[in-house]
């Protein structure tokens, strides 16, 4: 099986709810975005957000 290539930059600094770009994002290992307040690990948003991009998962659209 072939994985798609996928860009990894900004991925532990992009907010997966809101889609916030922010290098204030990411503290350590630590993430809050600085627009939406939501908390996570930032390795855990990283890794969400390479998948999201692989298409590997679905966004959640309400």
């Amino acid at each position: 099986m072939q994985w798609p290539w996928v860009d990894p930059r900004n991925t532990s600094r992009t907010c997966p709810e809101c889609g916030h770009v922010d290098a204030q994002n990411r503290d350590g290992e630590k993430f809050q975005c600085t627009s939406c307040q939501h908390i996570d690990h930032a390795d855990r948003v990283g890794a969400w957000n390479v998948a999201l991009r692989a298409g590997l998962v679905l966004p959640d659209v309400a």
